[in-house]
């Protein structure tokens, strides 16, 4: 019902509103014909995302205490989601989203004590400078400073600084370049 009144929605707009119709014979979405042969359609920003958050996941002992270092230091809300087929809680702050589940052993230990990897998680940024600052007013431990901006532009890496969680985790905060 929704789909075949779409044209008469689209009228008011003077333009295709989904840019995709859907193909009722093999049940799956496909591109506007116009603007499949336009190329400028992904640089207009008119194509359709099915995918467009994420998630990761930290096992913790202790979910309840790394909620709330994440809550009262990093200014992230929680939901506690007890009643799902698996109980986590879910952290949010702006564009970003860590799901806390329970756990033992050496998924709860940082990457780095077992492999090459430096980070557990690495967040961009907008303005990690200011970032960095509310985190160090909030008593959270910065292991890698951030650089001045001069001496950033030689730098063979990212502008970025490091800190950790409550339960060893190095989260690096990266400058953004460009609009993700």
């Amino acid at each position: 019902k929704v789909m075949s009144s779409l044209d008469d929605h689209e009228k008011a707009f003077l333009k295709p509103l989904l840019d995709f119709k859907f193909n009722t014979e093999g049940g799956a979405l496909e591109a506007n014909e116009e603007e499949a042969t336009n190329e400028d359609a992904s640089e207009s920003g008119s194509a359709l995302h099915l995918m467009n958050a994420a998630a990761s996941i930290f096992v913790c002992k202790d979910p309840l205490a790394t909620s709330l270092f994440y809550e009262t230091k990093c200014g992230f809300k929680a939901v506690h989601l007890s009643d799902e087929s698996m109980p986590h809680i879910r952290l949010t702050r702006d564009n970003i989203c860590i799901i806390l589940c329970p756990g033992e052993g050496v998924a709860t230990e940082p990457l780095r004590k077992h492999t090459a990897i430096k980070y557990d998680f690495y967040i961009y940024a907008s303005e990690p400078f200011m970032l960095q600052n509310e985190l160090k007013n909030n008593g959270v431990t910065i292991t890698e400073e951030l650089p001045e901006a001069e001496s950033a532009v030689k730098a063979e890496t990212n502008r970025q600084f490091v800190f950790e969680d409550v339960d060893g985790r190095h989260i690096c905060v990266s400058q953004s370049l460009e609009e993700l």
